[in-house]
């Protein structure tokens, strides 16, 4: 018993914890959305390169209100470094520019072309960033349901969650076929060669897998009076928060205020 009541404690201290920290995920995802499509408006209109960073900054203090942080910048790195990095180079050595860094062979760096990319990897990056953000913190049943409690069509709204999680479903396929392959003896780990041998083979499970499960899905959301000209009901609910209709109208207002300092101040 005392074991026993020792791990509820731990699993309530944990549970807390886990509330307690997760602020960004319990907020009405489509007050979360109208937040990150305005940084990402934000960083194409600033007037200059360093601003996106300064909202990137806000985006990681935001970040550190849902899910860790570690994961968060983990997804930035393998999403954007290497884009970035290809960004600099071809910016930087084939810009036209006066102010010469140095020369490369043929090529040579400057400055109009570093300032360039580090304006274009800043908005890049606030983009990216929100999108990761709002993906890792949001669960696609709480946004479909605020779109539909928006007004949004419920055909719609099932498209878009289909859309979204399309991708996830066929690699969750592809590694049930993968594993299925190595339990019948083929190899499939190893050098390219070798995993492109044991992926030829899995395409043809992985389509029809895929067409079998549109056909199922169709027939369960008949079974559900899916297309009845009824108002739909929903087991599952999400509530809008005391605050979100203030967090609105800042949004909209900070969104003007910077249109009109873009449109008079910053020419």
């Amino acid at each position: 018993m005392g074991l026993a009541s020792g791990g509820i404690e731990v699993i309530q201290q944990r549970t807390f914890m886990d509330v307690k920290r997760r602020y960004l995920n319990k907020l009405y995802p489509i007050t979360k959305l109208l937040y990150l499509l305005l940084f990402s408006i934000l960083s194409i209109i600033a007037p200059s390169w360093w601003y996106s960073y300064f909202l990137f900054i806000f985006l990681v203090l935001f970040a550190a209100t849902g899910d860790s942080v570690k994961v968060f910048m983990k997804k930035i790195v393998r999403s954007v470094l290497f884009l970035f990095i290809l960004i600099f180079a071809l910016q930087t050595l084939f810009r036209p520019g006066q102010d010469i860094i140095f020369h490369l062979w043929i090529f040579a760096a400057k400055w109009e072309g570093v300032f360039y990319a580090l304006n274009l990897c800043g908005i890049l990056l606030v983009i990216a960033s929100s999108f990761i953000l709002f993906f890792q913190t949001t669960q696609m049943q709480d946004l479909i349901l605020s779109l539909e409690a928006s007004g949004f069509s419920h055909t719609a709204s099932y498209i878009i969650l289909s859309t979204l999680q399309m991708i996830p479903q066929t690699k969750k396929r592809s590694e049930i076929i993968m594993n299925a392959q190595q339990a019948r003896g083929i190899e499939t780990k190893g050098g390219l060669k070798v995993r492109l041998r044991a992926f030829i083979p899995m395409l043809a499970p992985l389509i029809l897998s895929s067409f079998s499960g549109i056909e199922e899905r169709a027939l369960t959301l008949e079974a559900r009076a899916f297309s009845a000209p009824c108002k739909k009901t929903h087991i599952r609910t999400v509530e809008k928060g005391r605050f979100d209709g203030l967090l609105r109208v800042t949004a909209a207002l900070i969104l003007l205020a910077a249109v009109a300092g873009r449109c008079t101040i910053w020419h």
